[in-house]
């Protein structure tokens, strides 16, 4: 898990997997306090330390729910994500959503 401790409310969740690639989830929230997911399912390294791909918005039932319906969840493709990585726990990921661009300082949540 990744995160800003000055913005205290949302974070990113990173694995990397054995293929070297990286999944990620996001999640946050909107400008009336809606919350927001992105998925980030794949990607390439750029360089040895920055990991880009594309950004997907998922809107549908939790996968928790009773009776779980993947027919519907949707996925809409609305940007970029770039992470690059300075140290084992800090890093900082550049996002465009919907044309917006957003950079964030992330840190490493110690567990």
């Amino acid at each position: 898990m990744w995160w800003n401790a000055a913005e205290s409310g949302w974070g990113i969740n990173l694995v990397q997997h054995s293929s070297n690639n990286i999944f990620g989830v996001m999640y946050t929230y909107d400008s009336t306090r809606r919350p927001l997911w992105f998925v980030l399912p794949g990607g390439h390294w750029a360089t040895v330390n920055q990991f880009t791909g594309t950004w997907y918005q998922v809107v549908g039932p939790s996968y928790a729910a009773p009776a779980f319906d993947s027919s519907a969840v949707h996925l809409t493709q609305v940007g970029t994500a770039t992470i690059t990585f300075f140290d084992e726990n800090t890093a900082s990921l550049s996002f465009t959503v919907n044309g917006v661009e957003t950079l964030k300082n992330i840190t490493r949540q110690p567990y």
